[in-house]
């Protein structure tokens, strides 16, 4: 599919700070894109920007080919098509949750009769349909979160924007969402741009992922490709790494990333290697393996290595 959300060298400054630095991406119908970054970092204000809640600095978005004019009354047809879950969302405290999504609902032209099958279907999925008839400010920040979310896609909007969703939802409510957002992007070719620090999660449902570093793109692409392009080795050994021996596993492993303590060596190596040619060489150097553990690489632990190697630049 084409693309839904072009961004081109986005910036951003408050006053003397600049808090975006030519951030550029695409959106993809259909695909999720876990948007990452320690706090501070720029996530939540670039999908400010992208949602028209904060200005742009300079740099390109469009939005289905169409370069987006926040202030023209083209963006309110626009926006139609974007679905919005912000960290702390507003309601009407004194109204149900229906009633809350009722109104909302109506302002994107969702009819009764489109209405009332979705907002049952997706209550029911998140099994809070008991709790519709309850005024809002009776809930928990979880339940606020389910109502929240239900509130982004009840329109069927063509992206959704996800700011911190799995924030205050216990481990069953996070299944279920999650469960949601794959089946709107299976079905509905939906697609989405979500914050969190939720690693692992992202982990399970992302299509592409960019890590920003104080305002910069420091990693972006398919996260099945970055995944794959290393393996994860801990080899435990019967004495302390010299220096010597960790430059010859860098030279003849094709490590990308290596660490040593005492007598544990850590490493990522760009190719997969067999437990032979491991034993093999560390025999050489005279080092006798206690146990090798192998691990295909995780979305957690390319993270905190890309974020471990820019903060000590």
């Amino acid at each position: 599919m084409d693309n839904i959300i072009e961004v081109s060298k986005l910036n951003k400054a408050f006053k003397d700070k600049k808090v975006l630095n030519d951030i550029s991406f695409n959106i993809r119908g259909g695909k999720i894109l876990a948007y990452l970054g320690h706090n501070g970092a720029g996530k939540t204000t670039t999908v400010r920007i992208l949602l028209g809640l904060l200005s742009k600095t300079s740099g390109s978005i469009k939005f289905n080919g169409r370069e987006i004019d926040y202030d023209s009354k083209d963006f309110d047809d626009m926006r139609k098509g974007f679905g919005i879950m912000l960290d702390y969302p507003a309601f009407y405290n004194e109204l149900s949750a229906a009633e809350n999504l009722r109104i909302f609902a109506s302002l994107y032209s969702v009819n009764k009769e489109d209405f009332e099958p979705r907002l049952n279907y997706f209550a029911e999925k998140l099994e809070i349909k008991d709790a519709l008839k309850s005024k809002v400010k009776t809930f928990s920040r979880g339940m606020r979160q389910k109502i929240s979310f239900i509130r982004a896609i009840i329109h069927n909007p063509e992206i959704v924007f996800m700011d911190e969703p799995m924030s205050g939802l216990d481990p069953v409510a996070r299944i279920k969402m999650r469960d949601i957002i794959i089946e709107l992007r299976e079905k509905n070719k939906t697609s989405f741009l979500i914050t969190s620090h939720d690693l692992e999660e992202m982990d399970k449902i992302s299509d592409y992922i960019i890590i920003l570093e104080k305002g910069n793109v420091v990693l972006s692409g398919a996260l099945d490709e970055i995944k794959s392009s290393g393996i994860n080795y801990t080899i435990s050994l019967d004495k302390d790494i010299s220096s010597d021996i960790l430059e010859k596993v860098k030279k003849g492993f094709e490590v990308e990333s290596i660490s040593s303590d005492k007598g544990l060596l850590s490493f990522m190596s760009k190719k997969e290697l067999t437990i032979s040619d491991i034993f093999e060489f560390f025999s050489r150097e005279n080092y006798k393996i206690i146990n090798i553990d192998k691990k295909e690489n995780s979305l957690e632990k390319i993270y905190f290595d890309m974020v471990s190697r820019n903060e000590k630049k």
